[in-house]
């Protein structure tokens, strides 16, 4: 009989944790375990590639709140989360699930308490880095009392974990990985970049448009001295999914009007087919000026062999190598504007970055390594090993 696996998500969109979750999902070993995946609705990307993919998907509404103060709401958000606990203490009897696994710390409140009620196996993912040491205490003491494994995506996301824990054992770092020969498919060769101009440097930048990802950081970076005056082009690919959000893209247009950028500077929203415009661009720029657990777009640049610049911050240095596989640097315009004018100047000369790129994909962070380590926690919490 296959072993049931409930997999816990609080967004039906596709966001970089979730394609981590739906490679995962594809390449499971579907003679042993039989994935049953709950989402809050059906809306999202995330929840379509799952069908066509022959996953099933259980729609259960889950609350969603930002951080607030407001007393109602956070009333109401302890109820909702009562009221779903519940409602998965029948659901994990009825199908008989062996492992609960939450894709975030944060969807493991949903769940958490009926897992622990009926004894089931619960895995825990850490894929976000807490700014406050308090937020960093709470989520520790959670996970050790709940959680039979913790799984962090980097060794920067462990230690985030084990600085506050009082199991260190209950940790693995298992890094997210893309099949590269895979991703670097390309299904449509017409460049989407095209009718937007030549420029000798195509930079892209992918990632919801929010102040963690830094794509004001980014605009400020071109602006500053020489920068301004290259032949370079920049082209933001992501949405706005919060109010907030909202306001900081404003920022950002203000900014590009004020320095006259708008022939440099492009949002191009949300594209399904991400891959076709880095395989059309010279550089991708990840530049996070949060502390962030790994990203996933570094992984997917390096499949096609691209330069890739991140921030020195959170997991991505154990990505980047800096001057070996990329480069690195601080969260500040004018370092960013350095290592961009570096590039831009030799440009024909950095084939051994790209090189190194590729083979940093294939020998650290290949999906096939992911699986295989995944199933073997699987396994060993099933008493297998």
């Amino acid at each position: 009989m296959k072993n049931r696996l409930l997999y816990l998500s609080r967004t039906s969109m596709l966001g970089g944790a979730e394609i981590s979750l739906l490679d995962l999902l594809k390449k499971l070993d579907k003679a042993n375990y039989y994935p049953i995946v709950v989402l809050p609705d059906k809306k999202g990307l995330f929840y379509q590639e799952l069908i066509k993919n022959n996953i099933e998907v259980n729609i259960v509404k889950m609350a969603f709140l930002r951080k607030t103060f407001n007393i109602f709401l956070l009333f109401w958000f302890s109820i909702n989360i009562f009221f779903i606990n519940i409602y998965f203490l029948f659901f994990l009897l009825k199908r008989r699930v062996k492992i609960v696994v939450c894709n975030s710390f944060q969807d493991s409140l949903f769940i958490s308490v009926p897992s622990k009620m009926l004894r089931k196996k619960m895995i825990i993912y850490i894929k976000n880095i807490l700014d406050k040491k308090w937020k960093k205490y709470i989520r520790a003491k959670i996970c050790d009392f709940f959680a039979d494994k913790v799984i962090a995506i980097s060794k920067k996301n462990a230690k985030d974990f084990t600085d506050f824990s009082t199991n260190k054992s209950k940790i693995s770092v298992i890094y997210d990985g893309i099949d590269p020969v895979e991703f670097s498919k390309i299904s449509n060769h017409q460049n989407p970049l095209e009718k937007y101009g030549n420029a000798k440097l195509k930079i892209i930048s992918v990632g919801n448009i929010s102040e963690l990802k830094g794509q004001k950081l980014l605009v400020e970076a071109i602006s500053v001295g020489k920068i301004k005056i290259l032949d370079v082009k920049v082209f933001f690919i992501g949405n706005t999914n919060f109010k907030k959000d909202i306001q900081y893209k404003k920022e950002i247009l203000e900014f590009i009007s004020k320095n006259k950028l708008e022939k440099k500077v492009y949002f191009l929203g949300f594209q399904s087919e991400i891959k076709n415009f880095i395989y059309h661009s010279d550089v991708l720029i990840h530049c996070p000026i949060l502390e962030e657990g790994l990203g996933m777009v570094v992984l997917e640049a390096f499949a096609f062999g691209k330069i890739v610049v991140g921030t020195n911050i959170g997991g991505i240095p154990e990505m980047i190598k800096n001057g070996i596989n990329g480069f690195l640097c601080s969260p500040d315009k004018h370092n960013l504007a350095e290592k961009i004018l570096y590039i831009y100047n030799n440009l024909n000369k950095l084939d051994s970055i790209r090189s190194n790129a590729s083979k940093t994909v294939e020998k650290n962070f290949n999906l096939q390594t992911k699986v295989r380590k995944t199933e073997k926690v699987y396994q060993s919490m099933l008493g297998k090993i």
